[in-house]
């Protein structure tokens, strides 16, 4: 009898799920270079389901940036490496507080060799938190979408010499993630 007890007792973790934007560009002001396209994505971990007044906690945001090919062939040589730092805001629709952000940087990464689009991970700050969001009302979607992307590039030069490209999220794009969440009862 114990071991019926201790096995109706237990309760299985949440189902979490990725919620991913569609691919994304931004324009980037490169040192000496002017503005430039660059591709990226946002990842986020949350729940798989949602109740009407549940705390949700998403987590584990992740950013990815593309630098292209063209770009760091007009570096190669001239530039040790890139590291970027933005903060996503994510407009919460079918829950409050929104929107909501997190800073999120990526580690230096020095140019490929031979010449390469250069691909920029930019991870949520250890020990930070997305601020966590209460699900709407039953019936509605929380749904979320990028509201805005800052991120600045630094540009290491090398001998202590560092600068900054700051990047926006271009206009008129898809910024919805996906999947959506059904608020139920």
């Amino acid at each position: 009898m114990a071991a019926s007890l201790v096995a109706t007792s237990a309760e299985a973790a949440p189902a979490t799920q990725q919620f991913h934007s569609s691919d994304l560009q931004l324009t980037c002001d490169f040192p000496a270079l002017g503005a430039q396209y660059v591709d990226a994505a946002v990842s986020f971990e949350g729940p798989a389901s949602v109740s009407s007044g549940d705390t949700v906690q998403f987590s584990a945001l992740v950013a990815h940036l593309v630098i292209p090919r063209d770009v760091v062939q007009v570096y190669q040589g001239l530039v040790a490496g890139f590291r970027a730092t933005g903060t996503p805001t994510i407009d919460v629709q079918g829950g409050f507080p929104s929107p909501i952000s997190v800073t999120v940087a990526s580690p230096y990464r020095p140019l490929p060799m031979p010449p390469d689009d250069l691909v920029l991970t930019a991870y949520q700050d250890p020990g930070t938190t997305i601020p966590a969001v209460t699900a709407g009302m039953p019936g509605q979607t929380m749904a979320a979408s990028l509201d805005a992307f800052a991120v600045t590039l630094d540009v290491d030069f090398g001998l202590d010499l560092t600068l900054q490209g700051p990047c926006v999220l271009n206009a008129n794009q898809y910024t919805w993630f996906y999947p959506s969440l059904p608020i139920g009862f």
